[in-house]
C-alpha cells in the first residue's frame, strides 16, 4: 500500500541520490496550448472548421500550471518544486504565495486511480516502474495576474492551494504498445511525447466525459466539462461567446479525437467579440465556403 506515510516515515534523502530532486527539471511537461486566434495556430483552425470535427470544451482555470506524480514529487511547468522523499516539510513551501499541503491527499488518489484502472480495465500498471502525472490548475488567492478574485473563484469552491485537474500522464515501463491502446480506449485524446531528455516516451490525456469516469470513482477534483459538438458549433455559441464576452471566465480549451487542444480566451479588441472572430478568420484564412459561413454565423 502506497500512503505519504512511507515518506514521512523515513529519513530525508539527499538531492544527490535523486533522479528528481528540487529545482530539476520537470521530464514531461504538458504540451504547450495555442490560442484559437495564435498566429501559430492558423493552419490548424483551417482544418478544424474544414473537419468541423466534435471537440469537447472545458473550463480554462486562471491558476499556475502544476503536476503531481505517482513517484512522490510536485511541479511547476517547467521543474520540480518538491519532493517527498526530499524535504519532511514540503506541505509548507509555498508556489505563487500558497502552500503545497492541500496537495498531499492527491498522491494516495493516484495510486487509488492506479487500481482502479488494473481492475476496471487491465492495465497492468506496476507504480514501481510505471508512473502516473496530474496535470492542473492549482489556485491562487486571486489570478495568476491580479490579486483580485475577478471570476468568483471561492463562491464556485475552487479553494486557493487546491488543484484542479485538466490531463493526465503517463510513463510505461513494459508492454508500452498494449497500455497504449488501453490509453484509446478507455481515455481517449491520447498523445504521445518523447520526454525532455529524449530518454522515454510519454502519454498525455486530457480529461474528457470519456475518462472523467475514472477520475471521479477516484474523488480526483477535475476542471468544468461544458459540452462536446463539432468545432463550428462550439465556436458560434452564444452562451460561450456571451462568458467570454463579459469576462464571466478566463476561457475554454478544447481537445477533439486526436488529442489537438486550443485555448480559448477572451479577445482583446476593440470592436465585440463576435465581429473580431469573423475579421480573424476572414484576415487569416482561405475563403472556402465553410470557412465563410462560420465566419458569417459569427
Amino acid at each position: 500500500m502506497h500512503s505519504l506515510e512511507l515518506f514521512d516515515s523515513k529519513p530525508e534523502v539527499p538531492a544527490c541520490l535523486l533522479k528528481t530532486p528540487e529545482h530539476s527539471k520537470l521530464d514531461y511537461p504538458y504540451p504547450k496550448t495555442e490560442g484559437v486566434f495564435s498566429s501559430n495556430s492558423v493552419d490548424e483552425l483551417k482544418n478544424a472548421i474544414d473537419e468541423n470535427d466534435f471537440w469537447t470544451i472545458t473550463e480554462k482555470l486562471d491558476g499556475s500550471n502544476v503536476c503531481i506524480s505517482s513517484e512522490g514529487w510536485i511541479a511547476s511547468r517547467n521543474q520540480i518544486i518538491a519532493n517527498f522523499a526530499q524535504s519532511k516539510n514540503w506541505r509548507m513551501k509555498k508556489f505563487n504565495k500558497q502552500t503545497l499541503e492541500h496537495l498531499a491527499p492527491l498522491y494516495d488518489k493516484i495510486h487509488q486511480l492506479s487500481t482502479i484502472l488494473n481492475n476496471e480495465c487491465n492495465f497492468e500498471l506496476n507504480l514501481e516502474e510505471d508512473q502516473i502525472l496530474l496535470y492542473g490548475e492549482f489556485m491562487l488567492e486571486g489570478t495568476a495576474v491580479s490579486k483580485h478574485d475577478i471570476y468568483n473563484y471561492k463562491l464556485q469552491k475552487y479553494k486557493p492551494g487546491h488543484l484542479f485537474v485538466f490531463g493526465i500522464g503517463f510513463v510505461f515501463k513494459t508492454d508500452i504498445e498494449k497500455k497504449e491502446k488501453l490509453l484509446e480506449t478507455h481515455f481517449g485524446h491520447v498523445r504521445s511525447f518523447p520526454s525532455l531528455t529524449q530518454a522515454t516516451t510519454y502519454f498525455v490525456c486530457p480529461v474528457n466525459y470519456l475518462n472523467k469516469f475514472f477520475f471521479d470513482f477516484a474523488k480526483i477534483p477535475t476542471v468544468p466539462i461544458v459540452g462536446r459538438d463539432e468545432f463550428n458549433t462550439l465556436m458560434t455559441n452564444e452562451l460561450f461567446i456571451g462568458q467570454l464576452k463579459h469576462r464571466y471566465l478566463e476561457g475554454f480549451v478544447l481537445t477533439n479525437s486526436t488529442n489537438k487542444i486550443f485555448k480559448w480566451k477572451y479577445q482583446e479588441s476593440t470592436c465585440d467579440y463576435r465581429n473580431a472572430f469573423a475579421q480573424h478568420l476572414r484576415k487569416e484564412l482561405s475563403h472556402s465556403q465553410d470557412q465563410i459561413t462560420c465566419a458569417t454565423l459569427c
